[in-house]
């Protein structure tokens, strides 16, 4: 590889190994510009499916798809290209058709990547079976599934890689519920619980904590369900940043379905039909039509008599109030999309760039859970705006300007609605004050301003500038801002995180695994920023 395009190259995996996603993208749209000035078809394929990994991870679906279907052209016609370079493509191409609902193409995709896996090293064989597996659990393939599973387990144990082996464990543990053995699949599920926790994982935790709920309810014990099922609410309720609907859906349909064992037709009505909703956002047609089939059978009954199915304690009532306000926030979400699309996704953004701030700064687990939450909801006021005030195509007036300064306002009392933290609440009033003192709602300054709310306020002015204009233009603000909107120490802070790109250690040259961290598809799928 050229020494330029191998330092761009290794420069935007250091940012995308720390979530840096931004300084990513500009370091390999750079080594994308320089392949293309070369006419290095290779290398343009390669910097085009980092560049897919990148928007992936952003939520933007069409454009991920796009490069790696552009990528995989490219190493078609190159006779350069390597079949790692094929692998890698493919599954990622497999990863993004599974993430839009289409299953078919997702496996006709890891399929191709599995014909030349005799060929690769077999980290990659094991994470192109991971994800194989997961693909086929999703279609019902129970045999192919166990089998890919088997494999990669195996390789994933002679790599030592425990949290992927735990994915696979859970894929497993999966297999045998449908097969009704229940005891191997609660010994595969409670390992992978036991990986997970020991790794921190907590999101990957909350998600098998619902499998094991599943496992326990189909077995036919409801008070062991409803104890899974909590508990894997308060994992997904601490890490509410990464949680996506397919996942509050799952969660939804087992607390609905132990409320309808236990004779709660009323909250299994509205749980089941949560899930119902957000499995079809997902396109996850198949759970879709499951669901469906249990609302229609809790709707004949609601005409018959009243009877309790099964002696149980059911879900306790502070838990469905829990579940149900994580509903709300994501319903809440979805309200602004639709009426503001690119709100959402910078929300979302921001509070990605705010934990991994907070993080340095040295939060503990409960400032980082009221910051996740309020950095999502931040412009939740904006709900109660009218379009035309936001859509820019005219100067506001003087009383619209001063409606949607008191938006900070109205999302204090939209979310004092729900069970948060008052570090919250505070956060979101509070972030559009200046540290100058110039800010609104209360004209606070310095210190006065929460630090959760100055917190986002520096994420939150990196996001927008690195959406509109680049990372590099992001940064050039940050430091003009510094002392005056912004917090001079957390703009600090902030830069730091970015220090040590200009000589990162070396991470091969063929780009980057799927998503951070994942590198593959685990159990419960992919999460990226926005909507599918």
């Amino acid at each position: 590889m050229d020494a330029g395009w191998e330092l761009l190259q290794q420069r935007g995996m250091w940012a995308w190994q720390r979530g840096l996603l931004f300084m990513a993208e500009e370091s390999w749209s750079q080594w994308r510009a320089e392949a293309r000035r070369t006419g290095s078809r290779l290398q343009e394929a390669r910097s085009l499916n980092a560049l897919g990994c990148v928007e992936f991870a952003l939520g933007r679906l069409e454009q991920a798809e796009a490069m790696w279907l552009s990528a995989s052209r490219l190493i078609e016609s190159d006779p350069g290209a390597t079949p790692v370079d094929w692998v890698q493509v493919m599954t990622n191409r497999a990863l993004v058709a599974f993430r839009r609902g289409r299953l078919a193409d997702a496996k006709q995709y890891v399929f191709a990547a599995q014909r030349c896996c005799d060929q690769v090293h077999p980290e990659l064989v094991a994470r192109v079976q991971q994800s194989a597996s997961s693909i086929l659990v999703a279609l019902g393939s129970w045999e192919e599934a166990e089998a890919t599973a088997r494999q990669a387990l195996r390789l994933f144990e002679e790599t030592g890689d425990r949290v992927r082996a735990a994915h696979l464990l859970s894929n497993l543990g999966s297999v045998e519920i449908e097969r009704g053995n229940f005891e191997t699949a609660r010994q595969y599920l409670e390992n992978a619980r036991d990986v997970l926790q020991s790794a921190g994982r907590e999101t990957d935790l909350g998600c098998t904590y619902t499998e094991l709920g599943r496992l326990w309810f189909v077995a036919g014990d409801v008070n062991k369900a409803a104890a899974c099922g909590s508990e894997a609410l308060r994992l997904l309720w601490s890490n509410v940043l990464s949680v996506h609907k397919m996942e509050a859906a799952r969660l939804s349909e087992l607390f609905g379905a132990i409320a309808l064992a236990v004779g709660d037709r009323h909250s299994a009505l509205i749980d089941l039909q949560r899930a119902s909703a957000y499995f079809a956002q997902a396109s996850m047609w198949r759970e879709w039509s499951r669901v469906n089939r249990q609302l229609d059978a809790l709707l004949e009954q609601r005409s018959g008599p009243q009877e309790v199915f099964v002696s149980g304690a059911g879900i306790h009532p502070e838990c469905n109030e829990r579940l149900r306000y994580l509903a709300t926030l994501l319903d809440l979400l979805d309200s602004i999309e639709s009426l503001y699309p690119e709100l959402r996704f910078r929300a979302e953004l921001a509070a990605w760039y705010a934990l991994l701030l907070g993080e340095a700064y040295g939060l503990d687990q409960e400032e980082r859970e009221a910051l996740a939450h309020a950095a999502k909801l931040q412009d939740v006021g904006l709900a109660s705006l009218e379009p035309e005030i936001m859509d820019g195509s005219r100067p506001l007036s003087r009383a619209a300007q001063d409606r949607v300064r008191a938006h900070p306002t109205f999302g204090e009392q939209i979310v004092s609605l729900f069970p948060v933290p008052a570090a919250c609440r505070d956060a979101i009033r509070h972030h559009h004050e200046r540290y100058d003192g110039r800010g609104y709602p209360d004209g606070l300054a310095g210190e006065d301003i929460p630090h959760l709310a100055r917190i986002i306020a520096v994420a939150s002015t990196y996001v927008h500038d690195a959406v509109e204009w680049g990372h590099r233009h992001a940064m050039e603000n940050l430091v003009r801002q510094r002392g005056r909107a912004l917090d001079p120490v957390l703009v600090d802070h902030f830069i730091a995180l970015h220090e040590g790109a200009c000589n990162p250690r070396a991470t091969g040259a063929s780009g980057p695994s799927p998503l951070p961290g994942a590198g593959g598809l685990g159990a419960q799928g992919v999460r990226t920023f926005g909507r599918a």
